[in-house]
């Protein structure tokens, strides 16, 4: 089994939580987490688990990085500061016996999509810090929630219909018929506020997304029945996730309201939990993807920061001794990509720096060149990359050996 240990420590932790009235995954509605080296947002269980953390203790800064990182740019963990575990995972190519990186991933799915089957996934585990438990680490840039809710709002009908869901309104219950395919919501007046309209139909909509046309999940379940609570479950962190991609402001009686609407699942969960503690990373591996379903099928993806935070501003190719690409690296943080590029410059290595514009010839500044001593072999504009979908993780995650106790 993966990571057991660590994992056994995190399901305890979310359950003591439950316990205390406290819903886990409500921690993900303000800013993703996001890792350092590449500028991107974490996803499924490294993106609750650094939720939750930040949200216990407080920090308000969205990166995490190794002690190698922290080190390797002249900055301090404090001592004492406790690491949080983080699961990576990437290809390894059995023909050469090299792990590959997602860059070479994607390039095989375009170009030689017939050596997919060399390729297999492996799992590792880095220990993260936040940026706020780190000294000498510049302050973060943070940007208040960018998403335009009347927009959303405006968008509502063309959001359902993308998803092919119906839509009736009026009563004072909230719920998904998976018979006729219907959402039936109470009218928008009956919400103190738009955040808790569009979050609940966010939740109503995770329900549509088992309806057999689409991902097909069992959701036919009968009400008060363990399989009915998972699937409330699975519904309740997918609409976290949309809300935290879609960066959906709100106000802290907004987070009350939510506890209060879920209060009679809470003892459900709990038992779930106690009874095996591996449904929550089922639970939240599915979430994972009904919440993407919901931003991909429903056009919401350039309304979500999110996606704004992963678009790559540049790319580094390290060249071998031939002159040939070697390996390369994509950034989606201007930030991270010329700190990388000024650290490998100043080690000599070989290699050619690609900023990434788009049609208009926008990109991010690239006055950061003029200070490199020496000269990199080579550098160019691209436009931006076309996005490639990658194949989704094996249902049975590789056997590491690492003991390791996380503390939250």
């Amino acid at each position: 089994m993966w990571d057991d240990k660590a994992r056994a420590t995190l399901a305890k932790t979310f359950l003591d939580a439950l316990k205390d009235d406290v819903i886990p995954w409500r921690k993900c509605w303000s800013a993703a987490p996001v890792s350092f080296s590449t500028g991107k947002p974490y996803r499924g269980i490294n993106n609750l688990t650094l939720s939750f953390v930040s949200g216990m203790k407080g920090y308000r800064d969205t990166r995490w990085l190794t002690f190698k990182q922290a080190q390797s740019n002249g900055w301090c963990v404090r001592k004492g500061e406790r690491a949080i575990r983080v699961e990576y995972w990437h290809y390894y190519d059995k023909v050469t016996r090299k792990n590959i990186e997602w860059s070479e991933v994607r390039r095989i799915q375009r170009e030689e999509p017939e050596r997919m089957k060399d390729l297999c996934l492996a799992a590792c585990t880095y220990n993260v810090f936040n940026a706020e438990q780190i000294d000498g680490i510049p302050l973060q840039q943070v940007s208040a929630a960018s998403c335009d809710t009347a927009a959303l709002m405006a968008q509502r009908d063309a959001f359902l219909q993308n998803l092919g869901v119906g839509l009736q309104e009026g009563g004072d219950q909230a719920f998904y018929s998976p018979r006729s395919d219907i959402i039936t919501m109470p009218f928008m007046k009956s919400f103190t506020s738009d955040y808790g309209y569009l979050c609940t139909l966010l939740h109503e909509a995770g329900h549509a997304t088992g309806h057999s046309s689409r991902l097909d999940r069992q959701i036919s379940n009968t009400f008060g029945s363990a399989d009915y609570a998972k699937e409330e479950l699975r519904a309740e962190i997918a609409s976290a996730f949309t809300a935290q991609a879609l960066q959906l402001p709100y106000r802290e009686a907004d987070l009350a309201d939510g506890l209060k609407n879920h209060t009679a699942y809470i003892q459900d969960w709990i038992a779930i939990l106690e009874n095996d503690p591996n449904e929550l990373f089922a639970a939240i591996k599915d979430a994972d993807k009904i919440a993407d379903y919901l931003i991909d099928q429903g056009q919401l993806r350039e309304l979500t920061q999110a996606n704004r935070q992963a678009q790559p501003v540049g790319r580094i190719d390290f060249l071998v001794s031939t002159g040939q690409v070697g390996e390369s690296l994509e950034y989606t943080d201007a930030g991270a990509f010329v700190s990388a590029v000024k650290e490998e410059n100043y080690y000599g290595v070989p290699m050619v720096i690609i900023v990434y514009q788009d049609s208009a010839g926008s990109h991010m500044p690239t006055t950061f060149l003029q200070t490199l001593d020496p000269t990199p072999i080579g550098f160019h504009f691209e436009p931006y990359p076309d996005r490639v979908t990658v194949p989704e993780r094996p249902e049975v995650e590789p056997e590491l050996s690492d003991d390791y106790e996380m503390e939250l």
